[in-house]
């Protein structure tokens, strides 16, 4: 899914779910299309950002989430706290 450089980018276990995660140091969140990759919110940014529909979010950092949105939904605000990147999808 994740096409081009990966160079901080490492797989790893989640605890919880027993799913393996690819994760970032990178502290951003990222819409992904099948043409390109295209960054939106970087770390210490709060602003809004409307989606393309189909798009995936990803909240990248030490925890990646993966959402599938409508074309009416925004991402609201990232936050890092410790280690954690949080976004919340309207």
């Amino acid at each position: 899914m994740i096409e081009g450089n990966r160079g901080h980018e490492t797989r790893r276990r989640n605890s919880e779910t027993g799913v393996s995660e690819l994760t970032d140091q990178s502290n951003e969140i990222c819409f992904l299309t099948e043409r390109a990759r295209q960054r939106f919110i970087e770390r210490g940014q709060r602003k809004t950002v409307l989606a393309c529909q189909r798009d995936k979010v990803m909240v990248r950092h030490l925890i990646r989430t993966r959402h599938q949105i409508r074309s009416k939904d925004s991402i609201c605000a990232t936050q890092i706290v410790k280690d954690k990147a949080m976004a919340s999808i309207g």
